[in-house]
Formats: C-alpha cells, sequence, structure tokens
C-alpha cells in the first residue's frame, strides 16, 4: 500500500482508500506479481518436465539437476508468444527452478526473432545481455548445453556465460575468444580449441561445457556439434564459483570486468540453453545432445555426420555406439532432415559400415538409404 485516504464527518462513516503498488503498471499488485518489474508477465510458466517433455521418457535425477532451461521457441514459457523484434526482459526459465534471465533497462534487453534462424533470442554485440540468479549453481560442477549462433569473424571477444564473484573475476567465464576460439577461463587460465569454427556466422551451433572440479582445479571438456574438442590443455587452475553470498552472479551473453563494469557482448543468436548441475553421465549426455540435434540442427537441413573422424563439422554425439544412433534416429532424425553416417569402422566392435548412409524420417518411418 503507497497511499491511504480517510475521511470522517460527526458520527457518520469512515471511509479508507487504498492504492495498490503496481511497479510495472500492469494492474497486478506488486504482492502477487510474481515479475513486478515486468509488464508483459505476472506469473510463473506451467510446470515442464524436461526428461518426459524432449526425451520421452521419465528421469527424475537429470530433472532435478537441470537448473536452468532457456527455449527460444518458448520466451514466455505457455503465457505468450513475444512479437517478432520485441524487446525482451524476461526470458522465462522452464526448469522449474524459477532462475529466470532477466534485463530491467531497457538499452539493454535482446530482441525475441521468430523466424530466419529459428525462434530465439538476439543479441545486438553492443549491450545487450541478461543476469541469472547467483543460486543457480549448487555444486562446482556442471554442464552447459547452447544452440546458437557463432560469428567467428567479430574482432572482439564475447561471452557465452560468466559467472562474477565478488570482485567480477572469471568463476567461470565461457567464451568465443577473438584470436583463440572458444574457450573457458577460471580467473587467468584460459583454455580452448584455437579456430574451432571455420570463418563466418555459424547458426545452429552446438555447443557444450563440461566442467567437473577435481580438487582445486577444473577439468573441462568442450564439445562442438558433439564433438569432443582438442584442448591447449584440459586443466583449469581453481574452480567454479559456489554457494557464494558475496558473488556477483551469472551474466548471459557479457562478461564481468571488475564488480561494476559489463562488457564482451554476444554477438548474435540462442535458440535454447541448458544448465545442468554437477556432473552427467555419459548416456545423459547422448540423450541432450540428441534431443537438441534433432529440435535444431537437423530441422536447419544440416546434414549430422558421425564417424571417428576429425574433419566433419557435424556430430550427433553418438560416434561411439552408432547402433544406439541407428536405433534412435527415428526420435532423433526430425522430419525433413537428414542424419549421413560416413563409411568406416567404428569403435563399438565389431561394427563397421561399407558405404556412407543417410538416415532420414518420412512419415514416421526411418528410411535408410
Amino acid at each position: 500500500v503507497t497511499h491511504v485516504q480517510g475521511s470522517r464527518s460527526g458520527h457518520g462513516a469512515l471511509t479508507f482508500t487504498f492504492k495498490m503498488l503496481d511497479t510495472d503498471g500492469d494492474n497486478v499488485g506488486d504482492e502477487l506479481d510474481a515479475f513486478p518489474l515486468d509488464s508483459k508477465l505476472s506469473s510463473h510458466p506451467s510446470a515442464v518436465d524436461f526428461s518426459t517433455t524432449a526425451l520421452g521418457a521419465n528421469d527424475d535425477s537429470l530433472d532435478g539437476a537441470l537448473k536452468l532451461w532457456l527455449r527460444g521457441d518458448k520466451v514466455h514459457g505457455n503465457i505468450r508468444t513475444p512479437a517478432n523484434s520485441e524487446s525482451i526482459q524476461t526470458w522465462m526459465d522452464l526448469s522449474g527452478k524459477s532462475h529466470h534471465a532477466t534485463q530491467p533497462t531497457v538499452a539493454n534487453q535482446p530482441t525475441f526473432t521468430s523466424s530466419g534462424y529459428g525462434a530465439g533470442v538476439t543479441f545486438d554485440g553492443s549491450n545487450d545481455y541478461f543476469k541469472v540468479t547467483k543460486e543457480m549453481n549448487g555444486t562446482q560442477s556442471f554442464h552447459l548445453f547452447m544452440v546458437t549462433e557463432i560469428n567467428s569473424d567479430e574482432t572482439l571477444d564475447q561471452s557465452f556465460m560468466m559467472k562474477g564473484d565478488a570482485n567480477g573475476d572469471n568463476a567461470p567465464y565461457l567464451i568465443n575468444e577473438k584470436d583463440k576460439g572458444i574457450g573457458v577461463a577460471i580467473g587467468n587460465s584460459a583454455h580452448g580449441s584455437p579456430y574451432v569454427l571455420a570463418s563466418g556466422s555459424n547458426h545452429f551451433t552446438l555447443v557444450e561445457f563440461q566442467l567437473r572440479q577435481t580438487g582445486s582445479n577444473t577439468a573441462l571438456t568442450l564439445y562442438v556439434n558433439g564433438k569432443s574438442q582438442s584442448l591447449t590443455s584440459g586443466t583449469l587452475t581453481g574452480t567454479v564459483n559456489a554457494n557464494d553470498t558475496n558473488a556477483l552472479g551469472w551474466l548471459l551473453g557479457a562478461d564481468y570486468d571488475g564488480p561494476t563494469t559489463i562488457n564482451d557482448f554476444f554477438k548474435g543468436h540462442m535458440n535454447e540453453v541448458l544448465f545442468f548441475d554437477g556432473t552427467l553421465m555419459e548416456a545423459d549426455r547422448e540423450k541432450v545432445n540428441q534431443y537438441l540435434a534433432g529440435k535444431w540442427l537437423v530441422k536447419a537441413s544440416k546434414e549430422v555426420f558421425v564417424d571417428n573422424a576429425t574433419t566433419h563439422p557435424e556430430h550427433l554425439g553418438t560416434e561411439l555406439r552408432p547402433r544406439k544412433l541407428i536405433k534412435n534416429a527415428k526420435r532423433a532424425v526430425r522430419s525433413g532432415g537428414l542424419m549421413k553416417v560416413n563409411a568406416g569402422t567404428y569403435n563399438e566392435s565389431p561394427f563397421s559400415i561399407t558405404e556412407n548412409i543417410r538416415i532420414r524420417a518420412l512419415n514416421g518411418t526411418v528410411k535408410v538409404r
């Protein structure tokens, strides 16, 4: 209540007028408004069970580990669909943990894109970013999946995501570095695979960051389109910030440079983001990888290669288990998509393919040719 008025004349009735506090002007009082600063939203999205919805089978352990699920095709969940080019103040977390990505400053808000490179959120590379609460991760290990655009020709560093400690130091910093490619920094320790991607804008790129605490250090594994990358070093000095009440928190699409300065803004498009706290089993990683590849990479008419070679840019993440890949092809390859399996001898022995084959989903039936 911001204002109370009362009046009384003689022995007549006493009348009070109450004025409701409604900061965002959406006619929902702040006490009842789940998003009191966002005029387009007032309630949390309906609960979505990730494993059942995305993977086809319930897995409570995996659902519990999922701490952030941002979908470009469901920016505001089941509540509303933004207009094309609409500024986004809140990118809703569908994990059920309410770790929504928010940006109250209009000038720094990314925009919704409904077509072109798939439904998602576009960052301008100048000052757009979101904040996510520091409580999102409760451990010093995590696995982050991002379907995103990579602009390899940018002359500035770009942040996919980072967490700043109390001083704004990297804890960690997931970066597309202008002269070294995709990598990770904790403090000043940065490692990655230089020039992971070819020159140009690479839409629908599936990037995975796996960080695992090992004592006072962090083991790093980096995947691009399901393929594990060769790293300058697989060990980072230091650990991920967790359970620190003084931490600044997470940034999506930007980096803290000290406690007050934010820079290294991401330029491009994000289609989907999943953050799992702790360490994923390899089988679970494959499931999530197949879901994202089938939804975005194959749907975008990209061929998804699965073989032992390192020369192909697209992988589905099941190169060591091709039998399982083909068994799950009907679910992984959506209508209109195409999966290519190259000839060769595979690690799942004895298993070999004598000629290149393509797997296509057609009218609900998997076709191999």
